[in-house]
Order: structure tokens, then C-alpha cells, then sequence
């Protein structure tokens, strides 16, 4: 697997949480716990696909430093993305444009397609 983390305005991670999900056909908006105070949200602008896993149900993904050292990344090989494309599953012309977006938390992790990467506010 091939990854490479997303620069954000999140500096700082102490076992980071996603709180909840809300999607309504344009937006998917994530609240995210990086840490006991510091709360943000992830919005995906027209998402064209996203699934929820227990970290436990994502152990294939675990071998790689990328991700254990980094919450957000781009996964760029070997991730979801690329298994749908090669079993047909995705069948969006634009398929070079979609990128697969992985959001992870100690309990759950968040794995997104989309075609830019997500706004992200802090929570006041």
C-alpha cells in the first residue's frame, strides 16, 4: 500500500476520534476529535463514495508507516479505491480524477472518494 499524508491545519494528535457523520447528497461532514480539545470538521465537497470500518476490520492497512503515523493521508496504492476500480465497481468516467481520502480514528476509520481534498475547520 502507498500513502502519503495531507498537510492540515491539524497539529496536534492524542487519540483522535470520529465523532459522527452527516451526509446529504453535495456535502459529507465529519466531526473529528483530534485530541480531548482540540474538535474539527472535515467537509467533503460531492463525495462520490465513502465507507465506515472498525479500525479492527482495516488490519491490511496497519503495515504501512504512513498511515500509523499520520490520521489523514491520501491512499495513492492498495486501498479501496484501487480494488473498485479493478473489479469494476467504480464506473465513473473520471476515474483518474477521484482520489481516496482515509480518516482515522482509534475506534473507527473513514475512507472517502473524492475529487479535491476536504475543508477543514476547527470547532470553536
Amino acid at each position: 500500500m502507498k500513502a502519503r499524508k495531507l498537510e492540515t491545519i491539524i497539529t496536534h494528535w492524542d487519540s483522535p476520534e470520529i465523532l459522527s457523520l452527516r451526509y446529504d447528497l453535495e456535502k459529507l461532514v465529519i466531526e473529528f476529535a483530534a485530541n480531548e480539545t482540540d474538535i474539527f470538521l472535515i467537509v467533503f465537497e460531492y463525495p462520490i463514495g465513502f465507507k465506515c470500518l472498525d479500525e479492527g476490520d482495516m488490519l491490511h492497512y496497519w503495515s504501512n508507516k504512513v498511515l500509523t503515523d499520520n490520521w489523514i493521508v491520501e491512499i495513492l496504492e492498495g486501498g479501496w479505491l484501487e480494488m473498485e476500480k479493478s473489479s469494476g465497481g467504480i464506473r465513473s468516467r473520471e476515474t483518474k480524477e477521484i482520489k481516496e481520502v482515509l480518516i482515522m480514528g482509534v475506534n473507527d476509520c473513514v475512507s472517502v472518494f473524492v475529487k479535491t481534498d476536504p475543508q477543514i475547520k476547527r470547532i470553536e
